[in-house]
C-alpha cells in the first residue's frame, strides 16, 4: 500500500503528487477507496518510456514605445486543477487581448506561459541578460481565480518597483493579504534569485497552500466563477496602467543595486540548484532538523553577496549557528563562494 497516495484528512479527494526529479511510481487515490482495498499482492505493469523531450512554452511579446519591459508569468504544468493552474492562462490570456487592442503602450510587455520551475529556469537561463537588461517590472498569475481576498508575495527583499505598485494598488482594497518571500512557492523563486534580481511579485486571490483543495481533485471548476476572474483581471489590468504611467521616472529594481561586501557569501549558480543530484537534499530521517530544503533554499537566496551569516540567520529566522552550518556545506559543494 505504500504506492498509493492519498490524504486521509480529506478522505474524498485525489491528491496531487509527482515525482520529476526522480525515478518512482505510484497511485494518488481517494482514501476512501484505499482503506477499502484488501491488504494483497498487486500486480501492476507500467507501460511508459522515459526519453529525451522538449520543453514546450509561450511567449507573446507586445512592443510599446520604449524597449523597457514589464514582465508576466504564469504556468501551464498541470491543467487539471482549475484555480492553482487554469486561472492564471486565464487571467494572462484576457490581458493578452487587451494590451493588444491598447493603440500606444509606454513599456514593452512580455508574457509567459511556461511550465513552473523547470520552465522559468530553463527561460531565465537563455534570456539572463535580456530580462536584467530591461525588466522593470513583473509579475506571476497563480491561483487568482477564486473568490479570495487579494494576496501577494512580495520579492526577495520587499523594496522593488513592482512591490510598489502593487501595494499601492492595494491599499485601495478593503483588506488584502501581503506575504514575505520566505512564503514563496510560486516562479517567485526563479525570477528574485541572487543573480536574476527581476524584483518580482506574484500576484494571487487564495494563495497556493492556503486553500483546503489545492493540489487536490477538489481544485476544480466549482472554485472558479466569472465575477471573480473578472475581477483579477481588472486588479491586474489597473496595476499594468499604474505601472505604465510611470515611464517619465524611470523606475528601477532597487534589490539589483544592493552592495556586495568583503567575506561575505555569494551564489555561484543561477536559479535554485537542484539538491538532489548533489546529494544534499535532506534524508526523510531529518524530520524537524534545522537541515531542511527550506532552510537551504533560503541561506542560498539571502547568500546574495550584501548580508553576512548573522544577517541572513535573522531574515531568514534561523540560528546563527545553524545558518553556519548549512552555508559551510553550501561552501563545500561550490553552490556558495566568498567574495
Amino acid at each position: 500500500m505504500d504506492k498509493l497516495i492519498s490524504i486521509p484528512e480529506q478522505p474524498e479527494v485525489i491528491p496531487y503528487v509527482t515525482s520529476y526529479y526522480k525515478e518512482d511510481w505510484g497511485f494518488c487515490i481517494q482514501h476512501n477507496s484505499k482503506v477499502n482495498l484488501s491488504e494483497d499482492r498487486y500486480h501492476v505493469k507500467i507501460d511508459s518510456t522515459l526519453e529525451a523531450g522538449v520543453l514546450n512554452y509561450g511567449e507573446l511579446i507586445i512592443k510599446g514605445r520604449s524597449t523597457k519591459e514589464v514582465l508576466l508569468s504564469t504556468y501551464i504544468c498541470h491543467p487539471s486543477m482549475a484555480n492553482n493552474e487554469l486561472s492564471g492562462p486565464v487571467i494572462m490570456t484576457a490581458l493578452a487581448q487587451w494590451l493588444l487592442e491598447q493603440k500606444e503602450l509606454n513599456y514593452t510587455y512580455r508574457l509567459l506561459f511556461i511550465p513552473e520551475t523547470i520552465g522559468s529556469i530553463n527561460y531565465i537561463s537563455q534570456n539572463i541578460t535580456e530580462l536584467r537588461e530591461n525588466v522593470i517590472a513583473g509579475f506571476v498569475l497563480t491561483t487568482i481565480g477564486d473568490s479570495g481576498e487579494f494576496s501577494y508575495v512580495a520579492s526577495r527583499y520587499g523594496d522593488s518597483f513592482s512591490d510598489e505598485v502593487v501595494e499601492h494598488v492595494f491599499s485601495k482594497l478593503e483588506k488584502y493579504n501581503k506575504y514575505s518571500y520566505l512564503e514563496r512557492g510560486s516562479d517567485e523563486r526563479q525570477y528574485n534569485y541572487p543573480g536574476v534580481d527581476l524584483g518580482m511579485v506574484t500576484i494571487t486571490r487564495s494563495k497556493f497552500g492556503t486553500y483546503p483543495e489545492y493540489h487536490t481533485s477538489a481544485d476544480n471548476l466549482s472554485l472558479l466563477s466569472a465575477k471573480s476572474l473578472l475581477e483579477s483581471f481588472e486588479m491586474v489590468k489597473e496595476i499594468l496602467l499604474e505601472v505604465d504611467q510611470t515611464i517619465d521616472r524611470v523606475p528601477y529594481n532597487k534589490t539589483v543595486f544592493r552592495a556586495m561586501k568583503k567575506d561575505n557569501l555569494v551564489n555561484t549558480v543561477c536559479c535554485e540548484p537542484q539538491l538532489g543530484k548533489r546529494g544534499l537534499y535532506p534524508a526523510l530521517s531529518m524530520r524537524g532538523s534545522a537541515y531542511s530544503v527550506i532552510n537551504i533554499i533560503n541561506v542560498l537566496v539571502y547568500a546574495d553577496g550584501s548580508n553576512s551569516i548573522e544577517e541572513i540567520s535573522k531574515i531568514i529566522n534561523l540560528s546563527s549557528e545553524e545558518t553556519l552550518k548549512i552555508a559551510e556545506r553550501m561552501l563545500e559543494n561550490g553552490l556558495l563562494k566568498k567574495i
